[in-house]
């Protein structure tokens, strides 16, 4: 996201717009193929709610063990790209880390554009919208992302 704003200057406007014109257009860049999702926490004296380093769920780490081999992850094969081939398959998560940041304000973050659109990427389009999931018989409020294929806000197909 930060990559997007960055190269776009982009500002983060409540969308409006109808939902035919918020179709996300392929951009040539990379896609995730096999997620790997880590936890980091910023600097070590922070205090943070029980549920953000708990390891047993409902937690943070809990949501990301089961979130990147779900239903709710699998529908985000309709962005599989073919030039070149890239397929969006199940992720695992890999831990936790806590960091740091040292950057200059100048540095550019995020890789190249993959899916995009004038109100952003799937997460953008969908903003503020939530729902409820299931994982491992926990449940989860989570964010919609916006499906081409349903032009809809979703969480699951």
């Amino acid at each position: 996201k930060h990559g997007v704003d960055k190269q776009f200057g982009g500002a983060n406007a409540p969308v409006t717009a109808a939902a035919s014109i918020r179709t996300l257009t392929y951009f040539g860049g990379p896609v995730i193929q096999k997620v790997k999702i880590y936890k980091v926490l910023y600097g070590g004296t922070g205090v943070y709610q029980s549920f953000v380093t708990a390891s047993t769920a409902p937690s943070v780490a809990t949501f990301f063990t089961y979130l990147p081999t779900s239903i709710y992850y699998a529908w985000l094969s309709e962005y599989n790209t073919t030039s070149p081939a890239q397929t969006i398959g199940t992720g695992s998560y890999g831990g936790s880390f806590t960091i740091t940041p040292r950057f200059k304000r100048s540095d550019r973050l995020g890789p190249p554009l993959a899916w995009y659109q004038t109100y952003g990427e799937t997460g953008d389009i969908c903003n503020a919208q939530q729902g409820t999931i299931v994982l491992n018989a926990v449940s989860y409020t989570m964010q919609k992302e916006w499906s081409n294929q349903k032009s809809a806000c979703i969480l699951n197909k």
